[in-house]
């Protein structure tokens, strides 16, 4: 049996997802319908990654029927692993398709932790307007060392 692939949009036309965008208005009872299909819910592991930033981006493209979403979301265990995840949602926010690059995302209606990652991330934004998602270097002002002042006189 193929491999399942979604039909994606080119990378390239994803935008960074900020509190200014507006997205496909999911709400928990369409997220949990999505999750009811695989026996799945939101639980502490999801919640713990998403509080821990261990997505990397999570970034929108839009097209009239669909809302198409693109994370990286890093490997609980191993740090330096990250799985490419995407979803699209129809316009009236129920998920419409998921997949994940790891071995229990395979779509079209995957279910792993890391899928269940980005719909949660989803679902804070379209609530709060807030995203959780890793730092970069450049994003802190960078904190200059001080010289020690030297005791006593001069």
């Amino acid at each position: 049996m193929p491999e399942f692939r979604m039909s994606l949009p080119v990378t390239s036309g994803y935008k960074d997802i900020n509190s200014d965008m507006q997205m496909a208005p999911i709400d928990r009872q369409k997220a949990n319908n999505y999750l009811e299909r695989s026996q799945v819910e939101f639980d502490e592991t999801v919640t713990a990654l998403n509080n821990d930033k261990c997505l990397l981006y999570l970034r929108l493209f839009s097209t009239e029927s669909l809302d198409f979403v693109k994370s990286a979301c890093r490997a609980d265990m191993k740090k330096k692993i990250n799985y490419v995840v995407d979803i699209s949602f129809t316009k009236h926010g129920t998920v419409h398709e998921a997949q994940c690059e790891c071995g229990a995302g395979e779509g079209p209606f995957g279910h792993c932790k890391h899928i269940r990652t980005v719909l949660y991330a989803c679902l804070i934004f379209v609530k709060t307007g807030d995203v959780k998602v890793e730092s970069s270097c450049t994003e802190q002002l960078q904190a200059f060392i001080e010289p020690r002042s030297i005791p006593g006189p001069l």
